[in-house]
């Protein structure tokens, strides 16, 4: 995998998880593609990086995803950590009706 030299330009490192998640929230979820589908999550983060790319005129963007959406050692310093985001279980609550944050919009 090349290296990348600052020498040779900025690099744009998206954070992307929390701009998809801000992107949702802040999208109204009107916005919908032709099936009904709710594209508001897909449309905030592309006009995040749209934006943040004219901004920055950098050279190379990096979207970075973390998978861990509630790592341990944060739960373990801040035990409500991301709690509103959790079931009756304490899994990972369903947010396919959209009521607590986006879920497979990416994957459209």
């Amino acid at each position: 995998m090349p290296s990348h030299d600052a020498s040779h330009g900025r690099l744009l490192l998206l954070d992307s998880a929390s701009l998809y998640f801000r992107a949702f929230f802040g999208i109204p979820k009107t916005l919908k593609a032709p099936d009904g589908t709710a594209v508001n999550a897909l449309r905030g983060i592309l006009d995040f990086t749209s934006s943040l790319t004219t901004q920055y005129e950098p050279e190379a963007v990096v979207a970075c995803w973390d998978e861990a959406w509630r790592p341990q050692w944060r739960v373990d310093l801040i035990d409500t950590y991301k709690t509103q985001r959790l079931d009756a279980e304490g899994g990972e609550a369903d947010t396919t009706d959209g009521s607590a944050g986006p879920s497979g919009a990416a994957d459209r």
